[in-house]
């Protein structure tokens, strides 16, 4: 009698060793690495989601099949889903298995026949209605046959990304950042002066220059009078000395001067723009009749109208 006892509490520890053993298993939820099936019966375990929160939550397990009928079955608690049976090889679909929350305990059962040995992918896909968890427990039998743990690599540990302060560059590694800005920034600006320089609006540039150089040859104020003869006075010119005092000053024509950190400067006569802005970090010129120039700030050294 002695001995009956101890074996039946031997045979309660092992079965109560290997339950455990069993809650234990890992869960895969990658599709590329499943859970290796190693017993004739898995269990698993869902875990309520926040509020709000409408994903599924899925496990993927592996096993074999030989030739004949394998017999599953089916208990869930809480759950509410579907259970899917694969061929790995493809994907193609052998059962699907619905359960809704409706019962306590649901229970079902499937016989799935081979026509020869495959490997086959089961797919627990579902939720719990509510905050408490829901848990499964799948039995197979038949044809089922266990496949070795070590023949599956385990699925590789995804990085751990950690929030970090932004890093503060100050001195030279600040102003290197704004070169390399200054850099990037004025490619664009040299397409658009190159642009502007092919408008049909150069040629008034140009004569504008042209004005401007011949303001700045000084005119004679007075021109060479014939010597008068011996005993005569020489008398100036009156009427034209008149003529050029009187004469009035040119029209001063006024530019938009923009002037880039790069040496590249922009002229345009102001009676080509309409108005110029700065919103923001961007200075905004529009032409007359033109499409609107946008320049950033960050390039531009200095605005002046001239």
């Amino acid at each position: 009698m002695r001995y009956l006892n101890s074996f039946l509490y031997i045979v309660i520890a092992a079965s109560a060793a290997g339950f455990l053993s069993l809650e234990a298993d890992a869960q895969s939820n990658d599709q590329r690495y499943p859970t290796p099936v190693t017993r004739s019966e898995v269990r698993g375990r869902i875990e309520a989601r926040p509020v709000g929160d409408a994903r599924l939550t899925q496990h993927f397990y592996v096993f074999d099949g030989e030739q004949g009928d394998i017999f599953v079955n089916i208990v869930a608690e809480n759950f509410t889903g579907d259970i899917d049976i694969f061929i790995q090889d493809g994907l193609r679909l052998l059962s699907k298995i619905v359960f809704y929350a409706d019962y306590q305990n649901n229970e079902t059962g499937r016989v799935l026949y081979l026509r020869k040995r495959e490997r086959l992918l089961l797919r627990v896909q579902g939720r719990t209605p509510n905050d408490d968890p829901a848990s499964y427990v799948i039995k197979f039998a038949g044809s089922f046959v266990a496949v070795n743990a070590a023949d599956f690599p385990d699925a590789p540990e995804l990085p751990v990304i950690t929030r970090s302060e932004p890093v503060r560059t100050e001195g030279p590694a600040r102003e290197e950042a704004r070169a390399e800005t200054r850099r990037t920034e004025t490619a664009p600006v040299r397409a658009e002066r190159a642009e502007a320089e092919s408008r049909p609006g150069v040629p008034a540039r140009k004569e504008e220059t042209a004005v401007v150089r011949k303001e700045e040859v000084p005119a004679k104020e007075e021109e060479e009078t014939p010597a008068a003869p011996r005993g005569e006075t020489a008398t100036p010119r009156a009427p034209e000395r008149e003529a050029a005092r009187s004469a009035a000053p040119r029209a001063r024509i006024l530019k938009l001067v923009i002037e880039f950190t790069d040496g590249s400067r922009i002229e345009r006569p102001m009676t080509e723009i309409s108005r110029f802005s700065v919103e923001g970090d961007t200075l905004v010129v529009l032409p007359k009749g033109g499409p609107v120039r946008r320049y950033s700030m960050a390039t531009v050294n200095r605005v002046s109208i001239e």
